[in-house]
Order: C-alpha cells, then structure tokens, then sequence
C-alpha cells in the first residue's frame, strides 16, 4: 500500500509551434517503513512524454497512457 500521490506533468505546455517529439527518463521507485532511513530501490518505471505538431500530448508511465489534446479541459485525478 502507498501513502501519497503520483502526478506526471509536462508542466506549463505554451510554446508554439507545436512540433512531434519524445522526452523519456528512468524514475528510480523506493519505499521506506516510517520516517528514518533511507529508501530501499525496487524498481525503475520508464516515463516517457510525446508531442505532435497539432499539440497533442500522449503521457505514459507503469504500463498507464494518457493522451490529452491542446483544446482539452485541465483535469485532475
């Protein structure tokens, strides 16, 4: 069980023109038990960011995708 909450965010997307492009990184994953320690690595999850010329922005991390379009209505989850 996880105590807290996972945002992925590509942040303020205002600069134009729009262009197709890929931005990926590795997230080391770690859990600790209480507050002292340091946090114990199990995994690495790819997440990767991709654009297209019309605006549009595919999210993917742990196996989840999201795709939102430059039109779309800021959500939250």
């Amino acid at each position: 069980m996880m105590n807290g909450i996972d945002q992925a965010s590509a942040g303020p997307y205002t600069a134009t023109p729009y262009a197709d492009g890929v931005f990926t990184w590795n997230i080391p994953w770690q859990f600790r038990v209480g507050t002292a320690g340091v946090g114990k690595q199990f995994a690495v999850v790819l997440e990767r960011f991709v654009t297209d010329s019309t605006g549009k922005l595919t999210a993917s991390k742990g196996g989840t995708i999201v795709t939102r379009y430059l039109n779309d209505p800021t959500t939250s989850y």
